[in-house]
Order: structure tokens, then C-alpha cells, then sequence
């Protein structure tokens, strides 16, 4: 009789499991933080809330800010031209991590716009990523 013979079939089947286990925690969409959060944010804060409901709606969801401030655009693409600067209104927000690969991970911000009067007027996403 070979001794070890039931470990190849074992050790095949490990392998197997820890494939589909990979495969299954890559299986969300790419996006499904963006969908989620920009869901909550069109239901809690439509356009035309005030900068305290944002703030506040960012403070029950555990998401980072960054206060309101006024200045140039805060999240670009370097690579693209920029026009003129242009002064806007805005809250940065921070939710970290939303995504994780070996010594890489992505965290997503979200820049509220506000109007003269303080009143939301939009949102924008933009996923960025830091690490190796």
C-alpha cells in the first residue's frame, strides 16, 4: 500500500476551494461603492440642501470631511487641461478604502457643490488609489 495516496485529491480540492473562494470575492462591481453611496446621497440630500445637512448626513454615515471651503476645482486629472481656475463652493469628503489589492488600495472622494446661497447643487465621485 502507498502511503499518502488520499493527498493528492485533498490537496486538489483545497486548491479548487480557494479558487472559487477568489473568484467570488472579486465578483462585485467595480462601481458598487459609487452606486451605494451616490443612492444614499440622491434619497438623504437632493439638490438644494444646506451645507449643515451634507455635513450631517456625511456624520451619520461615518464618512470623512473636510469642512466647506471655497477655491479651485480640489480633485483633477493632471493630464487633462485645465481652463481658467474657477472659484466653486464645495465639501471634500473621504470614505477610505473602498477597494483593496495586495499592497494597493483605493479610497473614494466626494465633492459636494454648493451655490451662493449654500444650497447643494451637485456631487461628483472619484475613486483614487495609493501604494504600490
Amino acid at each position: 500500500m502507498i502511503e499518502g495516496r488520499g493527498s493528492l485529491p485533498k490537496s486538489i480540492l483545497f486548491v479548487s476551494f480557494l479558487a472559487v473562494l477568489s473568484f467570488m470575492t472579486n465578483c462585485a462591481p467595480e462601481d458598487a461603492p459609487e452606486r451605494k453611496l451616490d443612492g444614499l446621497i440622491n434619497n438623504d440630500i437632493p439638490a438644494g440642501s444646506t451645507t449643515s445637512q451634507v455635513v450631517e448626513f456625511l456624520d451619520s454615515h461615518g464618512i470623512e470631511e473636510f469642512g466647506f471651503q471655497e477655491g479651485e476645482e480640489p480633485i483633477f486629472t493632471p493630464t487633462v487641461p485645465r481652463p481658467k481656475p474657477e472659484i466653486k463652493r464645495y465639501i471634500l469628503a473621504r470614505v477610505r478604502n473602498v477597494k483593496r489589492r495586495l499592497l494597493r488600495s483605493w479610497d473614494l472622494y466626494v465633492v459636494f457643490y454648493f451655490d451662493d446661497e449654500g444650497r447643494l447643487i451637485d456631487h461628483q465621485m472619484k475613486r483614487i488609489g495609493s501604494g504600490l
